[in-house]
């Protein structure tokens, strides 16, 4: 026994254009009466034929809606895209935000580049040390017969401390002695006796002092102030030369 003719699967798109042709056949094939005039029946075929083509053309464009929508973003991706929707106008040139001008940052300028020492840039008046200044004065109510007590102030007016000085006093004769020194070391050259700084005195604070005392023994009598008194070869106050 023969098995039955397996039906052939039409898609959508098949089914719909069948049915549109099958109505507009329909459409053209109505029998007319055969009583109506001629020109009556021409104007009836005409409308009828406007009628169809109005029936097709709605229903065509009815099935491509419905096969672009059941054809998902593949169906719609096909179609221009004036048909999706209009562009976007451009932004007016009056409300469009402008953006911030680029800064470049001072740091970051002078930053170095990776791997090298960064410069430091000094003022040269805040690291070289300043000169010194030293002031000779004597101790009230300590000058006698056999000598008097007296202080040396040294200052450093700079805005850096000062490590390191030197100060000479030349007594009028090698007969007078310098004795119980306290800030400094001390030796003699004849008439002249060179102090040296300790531990304690020898950086001067920036905008300080450091204070020698001693005392000058022998026949004060006579003539017995220095003659002559200098701080790093600077002349110091309180001494006539």
């Amino acid at each position: 026994m023969p098995h039955p003719a397996k039906s052939e699967r039409r898609s959508l798109t098949v089914v719909v254009l069948d049915t549109l042709t099958r109505l507009a056949v329909a459409a053209q094939s109505t029998p007319q009466p055969r009583t109506v005039p001629i020109r009556s029946r021409r104007s009836s075929l005409a409308k009828s034929g406007c009628l169809a083509a109005g029936v097709l053309l709605a229903l065509a464009g009815t099935a491509i809606v419905v096969m672009a929508l059941l054809g998902g973003p593949d169906e719609l991706a096909s179609i221009p895209p004036q048909a999706q929707g209009q562009a976007r106008p451009a932004a007016s040139p009056a409300t469009a935000e402008l953006a911030p001008p680029a800064t470049v940052s001072a740091t970051t300028a002078s930053r170095s580049e990776p791997g090298s020492t960064p410069l430091r840039r000094t003022d040269p008046a805040s690291t070289v040390p300043s000169a010194l200044a030293a002031r000779f004065s004597t101790v009230d109510g300590t000058t006698g017969i056999l000598g008097y007590q007296a202080t040396v102030t040294i200052e450093n007016a700079g805005a850096a401390e000062h490590t390191g000085w030197r100060l000479t006093l030349t007594l009028p004769r090698q007969s007078l002695r310098i004795e119980d020194v306290s800030g400094a070391s001390v030796r003699q050259d004849g008439a002249t006796w060179t102090f040296e700084p300790v531990a304690t005195t020898r950086t001067v604070p920036a905008g300080g002092t450091v204070l020698i005392s001693f005392r000058v023994s022998g026949a004060t009598l006579l003539e017995s102030a220095p003659q002559d008194c200098r701080i790093d070869d600077s002349p110091c106050e309180g001494v006539a030369g």
